[in-house]
């Protein structure tokens, strides 16, 4: 059927068809994914729509500013200190940085449980004599169980669940941003 210079190995065979397996299940697997909700954790990629920003940050809100900061470089905004920045550079400041914790449920012995682990950030954003962001809070909780046998790892894993809701939050003002910057570059229809 073939000339002797066209033979095909069995190895080959197994070869072509692994591969065109693989061609046809990769994006059927991604389109399966993307279709049930299913995104990679962090940034959203969107951007923030703001060439510079200035940011002052608090004692308590360190780990917060920082991952604010980062999240704004990555989508393309020059971040500054405060007292470096221009003074055409609008200007974020972190206000208030509050964090809590308190038992959720106890035991039959009267200990607790379980532990809710919360986290508020107040921020405003001001241009020049402006107030583009009004005195804003926002807040994140998130519970978890104690166990009284463990307690060191217990306060790692509270420490990871703190920085987590760091993050959280300096992704919910870095989408605040984004939507500030799309709405002051929205143009009225004209008639």
């Amino acid at each position: 059927m073939y000339p002797a210079s066209w033979s095909i190995s069995l190895f080959d065979k197994e070869k072509i068809c692994t591969t065109g397996l693989l061609k046809v299940t990769a994006p059927g697997l991604a389109l399966l994914l993307a279709g049930c909700g299913f995104h990679l954790r962090g940034q959203s990629g969107l951007e923030s729509g703001w060439e510079a920003l200035s940011v002052r940050c608090i004692d308590s809100a360190i780990y917060f500013c920082d991952a604010l900061e980062s999240q704004l470089r990555q989508a393309g905004t020059e971040v500054f200190d405060i007292d470096e920045a221009p003074e055409s550079v609008p200007r974020l400041r972190v206000l208030e940085a509050d964090r809590g914790r308190r038992a959720v449920t106890l035991t039959s012995t009267a200990r607790a449980a379980e532990y809710e682990v919360s986290r508020s950030i107040t921020f405003e954003v001001r241009e020049a004599n402006s107030l583009i962001i009004a005195p804003t809070k926002i807040e994140h909780f998130q519970t978890y169980t104690y166990d009284a046998e463990s307690v060191l790892g217990k306060d790692k894993e509270e420490l990871d669940i703190r920085k987590g809701l760091d993050r959280l939050l300096a992704a919910q003002v870095a989408n605040r941003l984004t939507l500030e910057s799309i709405k002051a570059n929205e143009q009225p229809d004209s008639p």
